[in-house]
């Protein structure tokens, strides 16, 4: 697979939360909230739902989950 950055015109894709379980301290303005996928305890930054309507993702859910819905397997 090659990677490369989003185009303006791209559609679609997850943003990754990262998971409280890889890092319990999180920082300051971070939230911890439920992913919706799965329930997952996770960090909701501040800039998430800025980024996920920017950039027209389909959502926010844990990093697990969204390499699920990538098609790898966790």
């Amino acid at each position: 697979m090659k990677l490369e950055p989003r185009k303006a015109t791209d559609r679609g894709g997850w943003l990754c939360m990262p998971l409280v379980i890889n890092g319990p301290e999180g920082k300051p303005g971070w939230k911890k909230v439920r992913c919706p996928e799965c329930g997952t305890l996770c960090w909701q930054r501040p800039e998430d739902a800025g980024v996920v309507k920017a950039s027209h993702l389909d959502g926010a859910v844990c990093t697990k989950c969204a390499l699920r819905k990538a098609g790898d397997v966790v």
